[in-house]
């Protein structure tokens, strides 16, 4: 598969992406330096500063990722406010609207997990990650592969079924607590239009239930794992 966004992209030069990199990493010029490429189907020039990197597409100039390696001191922020930071960051980036999906914390960084929305439609295909630091609430992780890979303007017919069908097919022992339209990732490069229901089950347990618009195939089911160190599917 090759990346969506960056089949039209034009290509970019080393001085170029090292403006870009310069701007992400909120660092001086000078302190930069060029750490060679990666290849792939995203190829991207990668810097360095330090304890940071960054890595910007040869195509497009787009972030693919953006690591501070920092140490992280104790935690003086809440889960809470380190996902509102990763949204207000996201809303600057200017480049659409996002859902905040899944979160979990690790070694002092909360990651939080945004889908795309188009119009309605929370695509889960095109995927970013943030990472905020619990000791004073920076960016130090933000990952963008998912979102490259396939992110594209998509033209979505009415679904052929509509979500009262696609309930009759859910257990009976399911008790639906909100209906989303979403695009979920295939087992392989072609997404799948589902009706997506968040479901109550036996004892309180959360579960994801993904129903194909045009089939009524339950495509996927998912348990929400809510834990003190975050929000998570298996």
């Amino acid at each position: 598969k090759q990346s969506a966004l960056l089949k039209t992209a034009k290509e970019i030069d080393l001085d170029t992406a090292k403006q870009y990199a310069v701007g992400v990493a909120g660092e001086k010029a000078q302190n930069i330096k060029s750490i060679g490429s990666e290849e792939g189907k995203t190829p991207a020039f990668v810097f360095d500063f330090d304890e940071k990197t960054v890595a910007i597409t040869k195509k497009g100039g787009y972030t693919l990722y953006y690591k501070n390696e920092r140490e992280i001191s104790s935690a003086q922020i809440s889960y809470e406010d380190a996902v509102q930071r990763a949204k207000n960051y996201i809303e600057s980036l200017n480049i659409g609207n996002f859902e905040t999906s899944y979160y979990f914390a690790d070694e002092g960084i909360c990651v939080i997990n945004f889908a795309y929305k188009q119009g309605d439609i929370i695509c889960y295909t095109d995927l970013i990650k943030v990472g905020i630091a619990l000791d004073n609430g920076e960016v130090v992780f933000y990952e963008a592969r998912g979102y490259i890979m396939n992110h594209h303007p998509r033209t979505l017919s009415t679904p052929s079924f509509t979500a009262t069908d696609a309930k009759q097919k859910l257990s009976p022992n399911l008790k639906v607590q909100s209906i989303n339209l979403a695009l979920i990732p295939s087992g392989g490069e072609y997404e799948l239009y589902c009706y997506e229901f968040h479901c109550s089950g036996d004892g309180g347990q959360e579960i994801l239930v993904y129903i194909n618009t045009e089939t009524l195939a339950e495509e996927n089911l998912l348990i929400l794992l809510k834990t003190d160190g975050g929000v998570l599917t298996k």
